[in-house]
């Protein structure tokens, strides 16, 4: 019996061991830089897979609209996968690539504290910092923490990658455009490769009019409150939104006429905002104005780029589908020094997930990306 016990406690003994071993594999380095501006600091971290003064490729990892920290808690299955960028970063890690993800400004990293509370925004969300995050200070940023993790002497400066999700690819496109940035390649997940201004008015007009019309079920060119009340998931949101009140019912060229109207007014009173007034509660007019007046095609401030380009989208996305988006590409794509690889991610959306919108990363679109992701390191 003692001899059993004994054999116990010494496999209790290794395993414990192992597990020390296998958490030590990784090492871990805070930063917090000063803004180019010199109104914050940005703050986030860089992930080595060893402890060992050897040189990586690394990975920077670019968030999209959102108030987001480093984590980019974006998901609705309440596990850590929800997390989409760390989740993401452990991925890579195993692979042996380094990564670097950032706060935006203003964002309190909640760094391994799970619990929402009713204090979130009060406790984590600096609203004073956050309304400077206009375009050219997200951008700014982007570049302060490529510089900064480029210096850092583990780093490989040949095999700097960037993944850049969402409005996060038009930042990153302006970056290389101005030569501020240099990337061996540029990963897109959820690409914007058109300009803001036309993806904001398709998803304000053409998007909303194609759901709507979507449940029209009885096909007799009405789109009544009865089959609008019937929508579910992602469709709920917009069909509750256009309920007809005076007849009960929409006829199509009466709500493309709404929802164009609807679109010009919001246009026009974005720009009739200063730069420095507060939208949304947290963000800038100046911010929110880019999708209004920036008409340059995202796309286009990659052509004289020389690395490879990698776009990742899903054909259920609810915000940048490939099948829209893929279209811009194609239209340029002869213009390249090297043509842009278009990964299309069947019935993924947003974030290459089984939601149109939400996270977290399929486990096979996952792989795929890794799998793309190591290859452009070559």
């Amino acid at each position: 019996m003692k001899k059993r016990i004994t054999l116990i406690l010494l496999i209790l003994l290794f395993l414990s061991f192992a597990e020390t071993i296998s958490v030590a594999k990784t090492y871990s380095e805070e930063f917090s830089i000063k803004s180019k501006d010199k109104l914050t600091n940005v703050t986030g971290e860089i992930d080595f897979p060893t402890y060992e003064n050897v040189k990586f490729p690394l990975i920077l990892m670019v968030p999209g609209t959102g108030l987001f920290d480093r984590d980019v808690l974006f998901g609705e299955s309440y596990t850590e996968k929800d997390k989409i960028f760390k989740d993401l970063s452990e991925n890579l890690i195993e692979k042996g690539i380094a990564t670097v993800r950032f706060d935006k400004r203003g964002i309190k990293c909640k760094c391994n504290n799970d619990k929402f509370t009713k204090n979130y925004y009060k406790e984590y969300v600096n609203k004073d910092i956050t309304i400077q995050q206009t375009p050219e200070a997200l951008r700014d940023d982007i570049e302060e923490v490529y510089n900064y993790a480029k210096n850092n002497s583990r780093i490989d400066t040949d095999k700097i990658l960037i993944l850049a999700h969402s409005e996060g690819s038009v930042h990153v496109a302006y970056l290389v455009k101005n030569k501020k940035i240099n990337p061996k390649a540029i990963h897109f997940m959820g690409m914007i490769s058109e300009s803001p201004a036309s993806l904001i008015k398709w998803q304000m007009v053409d998007r909303i009019n194609d759901i709507i019309l979507s449940l029209d079920k009885n096909k007799d060119n009405k789109i009544t409150n009865t089959e609008l009340d019937k929508a579910q998931g992602f469709n709920a949101t917009f069909a509750k939104a256009y309920k007809k009140e005076k007849n009960g019912y929409w006829k199509k060229s009466d709500l493309i006429k709404k929802l164009e109207n609807d679109y010009l007014e919001t246009k026009k009173d974005a720009i009739s905002h200063k730069d420095s007034e507060v939208i949304f509660g947290y963000n800038s007019y100046k911010w929110w104005k880019m999708f209004f007046e920036d008409n340059n095609k995202v796309i286009n401030n990659l052509l004289e780029y020389e690395g490879k380009i990698y776009v990742h989208n899903g054909d259920i996305d609810s915000q940048t589908p490939a099948t829209r988006e893929f279209k811009f590409i194609k239209e340029v794509e002869n213009k390249f020094k090297i043509k842009p690889t278009l990964k299309l991610y069947k019935n993924k959306g947003h974030t290459l997930s089984n939601d149109r919108l939400f996270g977290p990363i399929d486990d096979n679109s996952k792989r795929e990306l890794i799998k793309y992701i190591e290859e452009s390191v070559k």
